[in-house]
């Protein structure tokens, strides 16, 4: 089940990453007619490719140093000496009863006894 959720995780990010893409490279050829047809010439391309530029530029170096600061936070973290045992494996196991309290099961987990009777008294089919 986790391989197919990361599958779908990635199909997903690439679908969305093809969109963003498509995305931008359709307004930036919308944004640069634009510019010609305003007139603006080279500095109105100027103008694009500093906004986007600078601003990809940005977000890479902000994105940089918190990848770089979690990585840091995670190498000189301490556990705590418990934490370790318990990771370990060193707690006791014990068995697992799957469904022991359903309906019409109250019994065996009493000892015959129900809700609705009184303490000490045995239910009776």
């Amino acid at each position: 089940m986790r391989i197919v959720r990361f599958i779908g995780g990635l199909l997903t990010g690439l679908i969305a990453l093809v969109l963003a893409v498509a995305l931008f490279v359709y307004w930036f050829d919308f944004a640069s007619s634009m510019a010609a047809a305003a007139g603006l010439g080279a500095l109105g391309y100027v103008f694009l490719w500093m906004a986007f530029g600078l601003n990809l530029l940005l977000w890479t170096v902000v994105g940089l140093l918190r990848l770089a600061e979690d990585g840091a936070r995670a190498a000189l973290r301490r556990r705590p000496e418990g934490r370790r045992a318990s990771v370990a494996g060193n707690r006791e196991r014990r068995p697992l009863l799957v469904g022991a309290g359903g309906p019409g099961n109250a019994e065996a987990l009493t000892g015959g006894e129900t809700a609705g009777s009184a303490e000490g008294e045995r239910s009776t089919p």
